[in-house]
C-alpha cells in the first residue's frame, strides 16, 4: 500500500464531492483557537506495511514501532483567510516495539493546509517538521538511537467535522530521528496513526 496513492486518491474525492457543495453553500471560515486529540496506532488493526515518504521529505528509518498512543495539545498561532493554519503543539507518546517501550515527549509547529471548506466536512493536509523531542531512553528495541533528543515529523490527511469544525479526524506517518547531528541515527517510525480530536 503506497501512502502517497491514498494521499492522492483521497484528495481526488475530496476535490470532486465538496467542491460542489462548498460552492452552493454559504460558508462560515473558522479556526479554533485550541484543539485536543487522541492518537492510535496498532499494526494489526492498521496496516503496519504502508510505504513510507521518501527521503528528503523524512529521513530512513532503521525500526518501526508495532504499537502505542499518542496524547497532543495545539494551540493555534495563524492563519489566513482560509486556506492556511499553524499552530504550536506539544505530545506525549508511548511506543512499543519488540517487549520494549519508549516514551516521547515534543514541542512542534503544525501546519494545516485547508482544501475546502463547508458545513459538513472540511478536508486538510497536515504537516510537522523537526518538533524538538525528549525521550525517555536512547535505545528502543534493538536499536541505539544515537541520543535521547530527537526530531519528530509527521504527514497526513485530516478533516474537521460540522460548521464549528470543533470535531476532526486525522491519519498520518510518524518519523523520529536525530537528523545525523549525532553519529549513530538508526531512527524509527510509527507507519500509521489514527487521530480523534475536539478543537475550541
Amino acid at each position: 500500500m503506497n501512502f502517497f496513492k491514498i494521499l492522492t486518491l483521497l484528495f481526488f474525492l475530496f476535490q470532486n464531492f465538496f467542491s460542489r457543495i462548498a460552492f452552493c453553500q454559504e460558508v462560515q471560515v473558522v479556526f479554533p483557537k485550541n484543539y485536543f486529540s487522541v492518537g492510535y496506532f496498532e499494526q494489526k488493526t492498521l496496516n503496519g506495511d504502508i510505504s513510507r515518504p521518501p527521503r528528503p521529505m523524512m529521513w530512513t528509518a532503521a525500526q518501526k514501532s508495532n504499537f502505542g498512543g499518542v496524547f497532543m495539545y495545539e494551540r493555534l498561532i495563524f492563519h489566513t483567510q482560509k486556506i492556511y493554519s499553524l499552530t504550536l503543539g506539544f505530545d506525549y507518546g508511548n511506543w512499543f516495539a519488540k517487549f520494549d517501550s519508549i516514551q516521547s515527549f515534543s514541542l512542534f509547529f503544525k501546519n494545516r493546509f485547508w482544501i475546502y471548506h463547508n458545513k459538513f466536512l472540511t478536508p486538510y493536509i497536515v504537516h510537522s517538521i523537526a518538533g524538538l523531542t525528549l525521550l525517555s531512553q536512547s535505545h528502543f528495541s534493538t536499536k541505539d538511537l544515537g541520543s535521547r533528543f530527537l526530531f519528530q515529523d509527521f504527514l497526513g490527511i485530516g478533516a474537521a467535522l460540522g460548521n464549528e469544525k470543533n470535531l476532526f479526524v486525522e491519519i498520518s506517518f510518524w518519523h523520529y530521528s536525530n537528523g545525523n547531528i549525532f553519529p549513530v541515527n538508526p531512527g524509527f517510525d510509527v507507519p500509521i496513526v489514527l487521530s480523534v480530536g475536539l478543537g475550541f
